[in-house]
């Protein structure tokens, strides 16, 4: 079960709580998505896209929690659920070494080291399970995040060009990048 536990850190104006998301937190977990899509267009979906019921997100969840590979965090911040980050796995064989994430946080909440609490998190839990590569998409208007994944060692692998059209029909690139388990690394 991707159950991480909770993890507890100090940070210069207040308490971070780090845990798997749990059924319980389904109905805040939901209020928080729906606000976060209205501070920032650096989602891949927009708000009107979601539409996830509370038993919806129970279930996903319950699933998440199920998956040995499947990890959803939340991130408190004295106590307000203010983030979090979600694993997209592949059962697949042949994609079975690496795993995609996501990340979001509410927007008064960004530059406090809150994203690269659960990017370390996540990372510690996906060198611990034997997950070789960990990788992600990014807007590349989005430079403060890409910033952050690349001073964790995150690489650039390329770019997806016109890969996002927003609502006034602007195109967007994204950058993949990607950052492999340095144990692993250290062996080949």
């Amino acid at each position: 079960m991707a159950d991480i536990g909770t993890k507890v850190f100090t940070l210069p104006h207040g308490i971070l709580s780090i845990q798997s998301a749990q059924v319980s937190d389904a109905e805040e977990f939901l209020e928080y998505i729906l606000k976060v899509y209205q501070e920032t267009d650096f989602l891949t979906s927009t708000p009107d896209e979601f539409d996830m019921t509370v038993e919806d997100e129970r279930r996903f969840i319950e699933d998440r929690l199920l998956d040995p590979k499947g990890l959803l965090l939340t991130a408190r911040y004295q106590g307000i659920l203010v983030g979090s980050l979600g694993v997209n796995p592949s059962h697949l064989k042949r994609y079975s070494h690496k795993i995609s994430f996501g990340i979001s946080l509410l927007k008064d909440y960004w530059g406090l080291g809150i994203g690269r609490k659960l990017i370390e998190t996540l990372l510690e839990w996906a060198d611990a399970s034997g997950i070789i590569k960990v990788s992600l998409e990014v807007d590349t208007l989005n430079t403060r995040a890409i910033r952050l994944y690349q001073s964790m060692g995150f690489k650039e692998e390329g770019y997806l060009k016109m890969d996002r059209r927003m609502e006034n029909m602007e195109f967007r690139d994204s950058l993949i990048m990607a950052r492999f388990n340095p144990y692993y690394c250290k062996r080949s």
